[in-house]
């Protein structure tokens, strides 16, 4: 009698070689089959199949999307990254890094496609408990945040600085996804994400996009008080000194110091 793993194996090969054809549909059939034989065998030795589970995810994942059910895709793609978390807490193998890192990509870019930019609801598509803060995926998404931002500084130092952007970019992106699923608990995330963005726009001579980003971080915390968040009063006043030191940085010296009054105005009234 043949093993399940070696008749899931031999199905996953199938629909590899379906999706290849040309034939989609068929594809993702056979793959709904072998990631349902791959949940059972996680049940009882999660360990060798974890990774199976992730991949065969990842490759439905890629043909829904190919045909258009986006929202299937995010949903498969959740899966893909539970198990990409569970793989990392247990050491993973290059393989699975190099995974992690791809579906992330893909939901970064899922996440932003044009014609889902305008649902509200896309960062609860893929993440079904926004409230969660150390869930699976915010974990994942916060390593991966702060991965991106190393990969930044590093491209930075060797002079590969536009390459060096989109990593930041990406870096911010899941920031602010977090942010987005808990304001209260990610917050500190995202600002230091910003101020980290604005030196690097700001070492660049890109002074325009350098304020933007710096004066996010006084919106993010302006936008807490005005949601009844009292304890941000002080982060508000704190972001404002920084804003006015990186303004004069920029040699913005009016608007620094109206931002240092500001500032001062709110220690006070703390």
């Amino acid at each position: 009698m043949l093993q399940p793993d070696f008749v899931s194996s031999v199905q996953r090969a199938r629909a590899n070689a379906l999706c290849n054809a040309g034939r989609v549909e068929q594809a993702c059939s056979v793959w709904d089959v072998v990631i349902s034989a791959y949940r059972e065998l996680c049940i009882n030795t999660p360990t060798p199949y974890t990774e199976l589970l992730a991949f065969s995810c990842n490759e439905l994942g890629d043909a829904l999307e190919a045909l258009g059910r986006t929202r299937d895709a995010l949903d498969v793609r959740k899966e893909c990254l539970i198990k990409c978390s569970e793989m990392y807490r247990a050491g993973p193998s290059d393989a699975s890094s190099k995974l992690a890192l791809k579906v992330l990509k893909d939901v970064k870019r899922t996440m932003t496609r044009p014609d889902l930019v305008d649902n509200a609801n896309n960062i609860d598509e893929i993440i079904d408990t926004p409230g969660e803060i150390n869930g699976e995926i915010p974990t994942l998404f916060y390593n991966f945040a702060e991965s991106q931002w190393k990969v930044a500084e590093s491209l930075s130092f060797i002079g590969r600085e536009e390459d060096a952007f989109v990593a930041a970019q990406e870096s911010i992106f899941f920031n602010r996804t977090l942010f987005k699923m808990n304001e209260c608990a990610f917050h500190d995330q995202l600002v230091e994400a910003l101020w980290r963005l604005a030196e690097f726009l700001r070492l660049l001579h890109r002074a325009d996009e350098a304020y933007v980003a710096a004066q996010e971080s006084v919106f993010i915390y302006r936008d807490l008080l005005e949601n009844g968040e009292a304890p941000f009063r002080g982060r508000l006043a704190d972001a404002l000194w920084r804003l006015a030191e990186f303004l004069r940085a920029l040699d913005r010296r009016g608007e620094a110091f109206t931002a240092a009054q500001e500032s001062v105005s709110v220690y006070r009234a703390l």
